[in-house]
């Protein structure tokens, strides 16, 4: 069982989160990772003995974590790492493009000179993990735009459904780095453009642009699909 890729320094428990939540966490990102790989099999037992915790915390992050499409339960047998739906990639970027369009306006309004900073500090350190060729740091700073973007608009609920959609384009963004797909720096074009919009507190400008690059996360996606295993795929 894949689980054991993770290591037992992982997970120390944090009281102020529930045990579930953790475990989730972490077998999460390690789908997304790609670290559990597809059709891998968890099962209550072994999850529970790999991070010393009772049966119950696993069983709710698996229920968690099938609700959230990563895997698929098999009751009273095993639990199985989903493969990728190319159909729910295409839905998840659809919907979160129309999600993040309609928050611009609410962020053109309530956006300051401190939040500019910010972006443009974000904007720099994502050009810099480019330079570098560090696909993670692209990651991350790519999210943190997009996550300060929503902070702004002070729609408390749409970073959480967001992510919620951004599951299956999360696993899929991690192929890249073993594909030979170049990630370009339109990416980063895209969130200056964006940003120079928002400076100007222009919302439909805003909107287009945000639309447009949204459409080239899709592309990109796309062309990974196309280049990776295609066991890693359900359709």
């Amino acid at each position: 069982m894949n689980v054991f890729v993770l290591n037992q320094c992982d997970f120390s428990e944090n009281k102020d989160i529930p045990i579930y939540i953790q475990i989730y966490e972490l077998l999460k990102n390690a789908i997304i990772e790609c670290k559990l790989e597809p059709d891998s099999t968890l099962t209550e037992n072994e999850v529970a003995k790999h991070f010393n915790v009772s049966r119950q915390p696993v069983r709710e992050a698996l229920i968690k974590l099938a609700a959230n499409n990563f895997v698929e339960v098999n009751p009273k047998k095993y639990t199985k790492v989903k493969k990728i739906s190319k159909k729910e990639v295409d839905e998840s970027i659809t919907i979160r493009s129309a999600l993040e369009k309609a928050i611009l306006k609410e962020t053109c309004k309530k956006i300051t000179d401190k939040d500019i900073e910010i972006l443009e500090e974000i904007i720099k350190k994502q050009r810099e993990a480019f330079n570098e060729g560090n696909c993670i740091n692209k990651f991350l700073y790519d999210d943190e735009f997009h996550k300060h973007i929503i902070a702004i608009s002070q729609y408390e609920k749409a970073w959480n459904i967001i992510l919620n959609l951004k599951g299956c384009l999360d696993r899929v963004r991690y192929l890249l780095i073993g594909s030979n797909v170049i990630l370009k720096e339109e990416i980063v074009d895209d969130h200056i453009a964006l940003l120079e919009a928002l400076k100007e507190r222009n919302a439909e400008k805003a909107g287009s642009i945000m639309e447009e690059h949204l459409e080239h996360l899709r592309e990109y996606l796309y062309r990974i699909m196309d280049n990776c295993d295609k066991n890693y795929f359900i359709d």
